[in-house]
């Protein structure tokens, strides 16, 4: 019967091989009456295709990649994936899909082991962000209540690579000659872009720190009592949120340039001059964007710094994968 290997053992086992022949007791030949106890590992022979792996089924040295056996003699035997089904039949099927089983459970296990070596610092980063990242979706959330209008047409030119854009009416050399309207077109021209248009990722940044907080949480559980699925289905959210923390970081670098005297300048060229919005807006001295007439408004200033170390530590994370 197979062995049942624990988490602890698992960290352990070479499931994987890239040197078929670099391990202990093997055997080139296997007599009629010998049976299949398990499938100890799997291999990628490194050296192919100037070397191919030997299959003691076939006899001959074909393969690329394959399996270790161990069986009843006590010895392993290296077989090819098609040989050995054809040799041992339901008991390779079998034995087949626990290596697999153990292969997948084993990666798990080793991307928790390198997440708990950086949890701490990782955990201290992601809450070093919470407070600049919930301000910085209040600055987004400001400039939507305040300037709705400015706002609303700004959006829409984020999917325009930040471009803000008019309409003129053209018309042919000959139909102006002859008085006449036909054959006018309208061109779009831009006029303006936005800088920073990237702040309006269709995420929340505050939400996503908090979201993290809870992955990280759920990663602290004990191994021994979760299905393989439910270890990778955690890690995911987990990496979820860490690559929604860098889109958050390019949120932030996205902020630095919107929010500015200069860049707003442009906008409201664009929108006073060119009845881009029905609302007119100004920049005061105190660099207060606001619509004209109306009080209140947002401040122009830049987002809170944030500390890119988390990024490295998320860099390192993915690092061995």
């Amino acid at each position: 019967m197979a062995s049942k290997f624990d988490d602890d053992q698992l960290r352990n086992l070479a499931l994987k091989l890239t040197d078929p022949y670099d391990q202990p007791d093997l055997t080139f030949e296997v007599s009629p009456d010998v049976e299949l106890i398990d499938i100890l590992n799997i291999y990628t022979f490194e050296r192919y295709p100037a070397e191919k792996a030997f299959c003691v089924e076939c006899c001959g040295r074909h393969h690329k990649r394959g399996f270790t056996a161990i069986l009843t003699n006590g010895k392993r035997a290296l077989y090819g994936s098609t040989c050995g089904a054809r040799r041992f039949e339901q008991s390779w099927t079998a034995a087949e899909k626990r290596i697999e089983e153990r292969a997948d459970r084993q990666f798990e296990i080793k991307k928790l082991d390198r997440l708990n070596r950086m949890f701490a610092p990782l955990e201290r980063g992601v809450a070093a962000w919470l407070l600049p990242l919930q301000k910085l979706a209040g600055k987004r959330a400001a400039f939507d209540k305040h300037l709705g209008e400015l706002a609303s047409r700004v959006r829409e030119s984020v999917s325009k690579q930040g471009a803000l854009t008019v309409f003129y009416e053209v018309q042919s050399g000959a139909a102006r000659a002859a008085g006449m309207r036909q054959g006018a077109v309208h061109q779009e021209v831009i006029v303006a872009r936005v800088a920073g248009y990237e702040l309006f990722q269709d995420l929340d940044p505050g939400k996503v720190v908090e979201q993290t907080f809870d992955a990280l949480a759920a990663m602290k559980a004990p191994t021994g009592n979760l299905t393989t699925q439910r270890l990778a289905a955690r890690r995911r959210a987990l990496e979820r949120c860490l690559s929604d923390l860098e889109v958050c970081a390019k949120m932030h670098a996205a902020a630095e340039e919107f929010f500015t005297v200069e860049n707003f300048r442009g906008m409201l060229r664009w929108t006073n001059e060119n009845s881009g919005t029905k609302a007119r807006y100004e920049v005061t001295e105190a660099r207060i964007a606001r619509e004209i007439g109306r009080q209140g408004g947002i401040a122009l200033q830049p987002a809170d710094a944030i500390d890119t170390t988390l990024l490295d530590l998320i860099s390192d994370y993915r690092r061995a994968d």
